[in-house]
């Protein structure tokens, strides 16, 4: 049992490492060339817009939460900013930003199949991938993103890891593909055998399977890979004012040390 009970908090805390590493090379990196504004944004609120994704976003006790919520919202606050925030399925909140010139959109994954449909301000939180199976598939263990072409697998519809796996040169016939609505249902077919392998995000996924009592059952195989980075992106016709002002708060917010005292609140929270 503990060996198990191991293996899990691995799967924790690795990711948690990752996301200081981020936050530190962001603090390293060259400043960007954001003409300050310090006006008030005209108009209407910025329309904020994410999905249940804990630890990055999430409502709790009727209110949002979450380290991309926090970073993005105390950041706008501190600029003076004003905003809404609406937490919707991923597919709807895709198809919100896609259609309202001025709308946000967070975590979101930077590739290129999505380069052009969004205008990218500023990076969140690192995105990583990871491919879980059954404890009991010990027979799984050596197979990697290089040799997955005829395994079975899990995705969830619309998220970026449906990308990966057609970059792997998995056969879209061997994907079966979740609403996201409905994720603890990924859990269940593994459990029933359907498909080989779920590929998803291993801080994100490791949480949903210690809230289902799962933690147990299914494994990481293997490290987790480093895709890119979760931003907050908008609709590409929105006023490049706005996007230089929210981007250049994020910068400050970074800057200012409170990314990082927020990365460690949630750390805390969030070990096993």
């Amino acid at each position: 049992m503990r060996k198990r009970f191991q293996y899990h908090a691995d799967m924790t805390i690795r990711p948690l490492i990752a996301l200081w590493a981020f936050f530190a090379a962001l603090l390293l990196a060259p400043r960007a060339a954001f003409p300050i504004d310090d006006a008030p944004a005209a108009g209407h609120p910025v329309v904020l817009v994410t999905e249940q994704m804990k630890p990055f976003s999430y409502t709790e006790d009727g209110a949002a939460r979450g380290i991309a919520v926090d970073i993005v919202t105390e950041a706008l606050e501190a600029a003076g900013i004003a905003y809404t925030l609406e937490f919707l399925p991923w597919h709807r909140a895709m198809e919100r930003v896609e259609g309202e010139p001025g709308a946000f959109i967070f975590c979101i994954a930077r590739t290129p199949e999505r380069e052009r449909r969004f205008a990218w301000v500023a990076p969140l939180a690192p995105a990583e991938v990871g491919l879980f199976r059954l404890h009991s598939r010990t027979d799984l263990a050596g197979v990697g993103s290089g040799n997955l072409a005829t395994y079975r697998m899990a995705a969830i519809r619309g998220y970026f890891t449906s990308e990966i796996l057609r970059q792997w040169g998995v056969p879209e016939g061997n994907v079966t593909l979740f609403p996201d609505l409905n994720k603890r249902k990924v859990i269940e077919h593994l459990e029933l055998g359907w498909s080989d392998f779920f590929l998803g995000d291993p801080l994100v996924f490791s949480i949903e399977l210690k809230a289902a009592g799962k933690e147990h059952e299914l494994v990481l195989n293997g490290p987790a890979l480093r895709v890119g980075d979760y931003y907050l992106a908008a609709h590409p016709a929105t006023d490049p004012a706005l996007l230089r002002r929210v981007g250049e708060a994020l910068r400050r917010l970074r800057e200012s040390g409170r990314a990082k005292a927020i990365l460690q609140e949630y750390s805390r929270r969030e070990r096993p």
